[in-house]
C-alpha cells in the first residue's frame, strides 16, 4: 500500500482566531500538485487586512463575489 501526503495551506486577513477569517483554503498533494485551491469572502468584507495582504497578496478585489464558508 503507498501512503502519499497532503500539504494543508491557509491564508487568514490576520493572526488572530477571535478577530479574523479565512481568505484561501489550499491542499497540495506530497507531489506539489494542487488538490484545493480556493478564496474564501469573510464574512466581514469591510475589514481591511493590508499587514496580511502584503504577504500574501491577496486583495479584497480579489474574494469580492466568493462563497463564504457558511456557503
Amino acid at each position: 500500500m503507498t501512503r502519499s501526503r497532503v500539504c494543508p495551506d491557509t491564508e487568514p486577513t490576520g493572526l488572530s482566531p477571535a478577530s479574523d477569517a479565512l481568505l484561501e483554503i489550499a491542499i497540495i498533494s506530497d507531489t506539489g500538485v494542487p488538490l484545493l485551491n480556493t478564496l474564501i469572502c469573510p464574512p466581514d468584507t469591510f475589514k481591511a487586512w493590508l499587514a496580511a495582504q502584503a504577504v500574501h497578496g491577496i486583495t479584497p478585489a480579489m474574494i469580492r463575489g466568493k462563497q463564504t464558508l457558511a456557503g
